[in-house]
């Protein structure tokens, strides 16, 4: 006879990815020698700010967004294991919770899709590679964003100066 424990059972809520790059920080900035003059440690200390700062904003959202989606994605799963072995009308309620599920999974897959596919690109490619196709996405889209601005500033350049001549 099998006892479970708490320990056993499949944790309801994953992981946030970044609560460990946070915490390993956190032992860092604790662990620091401070000896005269500083001025090194002041440094070293600016860094790892500015890297659990980084982590925080990467926690509080693409951190929270993934355990939302793996969440909302292990409930898809079991929902959809219970819906094979249910009779027919019980089918069709899980269909409809299956329905939701996705609905409400479906903005945190879509913001985690970048990531996914830059995760995925630097897996297969190596980092040099991944690094230099998305610098060169984000150079095509910020001339097309620039030249989108830029159109956009001449219309309400032209609005208002047409409103400024007409008064």
């Amino acid at each position: 006879m099998s006892t479970t424990t708490c320990s056993d059972e499949p944790r309801r809520v994953p992981i946030n990815p970044f609560s460990k790059p946070i915490v390993s920080l956190e032992r860092e900035i604790t662990g620091m020698q401070w000896q005269f003059p500083y001025f090194a440690q002041v440094v070293q200390l600016l860094a790892i700010l500015l890297a659990t700062a980084i982590n925080g904003l990467l926690y509080c959202t693409i951190g929270v967004v993934s355990q939302i989606s793996q969440s909302f994605r292990r409930l898809i799963d079991e929902t959809q294991r219970q819906m094979h072995d249910a009779p027919l009308l019980e089918r069709s309620a899980f269909g409809i919770a299956v329905l939701v599920y996705c609905l409400v999974y479906l903005p945190a897959f879509l913001v985690q899709v970048p990531f996914l596919v830059a995760g995925w690109l630097w897996a297969r490619l190596g980092s040099v590679m991944t690094l230099l196709m998305l610098a060169a996405i984000a150079v095509l889209a910020l001339l097309v964003l620039r030249v989108s601005l830029l159109n956009w500033l001449g219309t309400v350049h032209h609005a208002v100066m047409s409103v400024r001549h007409a008064a």
